[in-house]
């Protein structure tokens, strides 16, 4: 058989990787950071973020977890659950959906990434 091997990531090197605290956004202190991204766009993302070295399930979850300010966490499983649906709209009201959002938006500005042509074209809408 096929033998997996876990990623060995050090929390250090993945916290500077993921953090993103000092980027804030609009709505973000009332959770009503409008939203221009579909579901399958953030899955979309989510997926190819996992996939980079240096970053780990748990440590995405934790630090997507910082969008809300009551000290909620995210389950795997939650995320999993939105991860497995398909559609434009199919997991929109789960916090998976936009404590990604928030995160995704942070790097692009962090990263000073101009953006998508998706995300200017929902805005039109």
């Amino acid at each position: 058989g096929l033998k997996v091997t876990k990623k060995k990531v050090k929390k250090d090197e993945q916290a500077k990787e993921l953090d993103v605290s000092a980027i804030k956004l609009l709505g973000e202190e009332d959770v009503a950071v409008e939203v221009y991204d579909s579901c399958d766009e953030i899955r979309r993302k989510i997926n190819a973020y996992l996939r980079e070295p240096n970053v780990t399930q748990a440590g995405f979850l934790r630090e997507i977890a910082k969008t809300y300010s009551d000290g909620r966490r995210i389950q795997s499983k939650v995320l999993n659950d939105f991860l497995s649906k398909k559609g434009a709209t199919a997991g929109n009201t789960s916090a998976p959906f936009y404590a990604s959002y928030v995160f995704f938006e942070k790097k692009r500005i962090r990263e000073g990434k101009e953006k998508s042509k998706h995300r200017l074209e929902m805005e039109r809408r």
